[in-house]
């Protein structure tokens, strides 16, 4: 079956860091790795897991922090979306919106969810029991990205939140970039009531909260 672990690696700002494993083929993703990874290294050992990829949510310095130590220690490759400012960043791999990442015998969709970054991505997966969407800077517990850095755009992140992350079931289940919230995950029907992001009626109520 897969699975995921939420790791509280805490980097610049209370990150969280996310291992994908198949246990059956021990194939594995991390991604964002940052701060305190011996923690997830201390689990791919102990499972015994083959590192295939890192998957950077977008390339904000406290989201691909430890990219290079993982890339050196397990020769893995390092993914992120085609729109995303790399920096000095070496990608083995552009990723496009809805492309499917194959881990065994199971599959992440990869969407792209502009707003915080030209170039943000949340990566949906599922298992026999949950469905989840690993967020990244995009939608976090009861509130959402910051939108007034560089590529910041709030008719992007409205569109990436409504037309996207809303059209997904509601059971599925939020793993955010950074502990912000009351909860490290929630689900989405939950946050559909309780974020207020998530709430408005209309385009132009969602911009009037900025």
């Amino acid at each position: 079956m897969l699975q995921v672990i939420q790791f509280a690696t805490k980097g610049y700002d209370n990150n969280f860091s996310y291992l994908i494993y198949d246990e059956q083929s021990k194939e594995a993703i991390i991604v964002d790795p940052c701060g305190n990874i011996q923690l997830i290294e201390k689990e791919i050992e102990k499972k015994n897991l083959q590192l295939n990829y890192i998957i950077n949510t977008h390339s904000h310095f406290d989201h691909i922090e430890k990219n290079k130590e993982i890339k050196t220690s397990y020769n893995c490759k390092i993914l992120m979306h085609e729109n995303e400012k790399y920096s000095e960043e070496k990608i083995d791999k552009k990723l496009k919106h809805n492309e499917i990442i194959t881990l065994g015998n199971f599959h992440i969709r990869i969407l792209n969810t502009p707003g915080h970054t030209k170039g943000s991505i949340c990566l949906f997966f599922e298992n026999k029991q949950h469905k989840y969407l690993i967020t990244g800077d995009t939608l976090f517990i009861n509130t959402i990205g910051r939108i007034d850095l560089e590529e910041g755009n709030k008719l992007a992140m409205y569109d990436s939140l409504y037309n996207k992350i809303l059209q997904l079931d509601e059971n599925t289940i939020i793993l955010p970039g950074h502990d912000y919230g009351s909860m490290p995950s929630d689900t989405l029907k939950n946050q559909k009531k309780s974020n207020p992001f998530l709430k408005c009626k209309s385009k132009e109520e969602f911009m009037k909260m900025f």
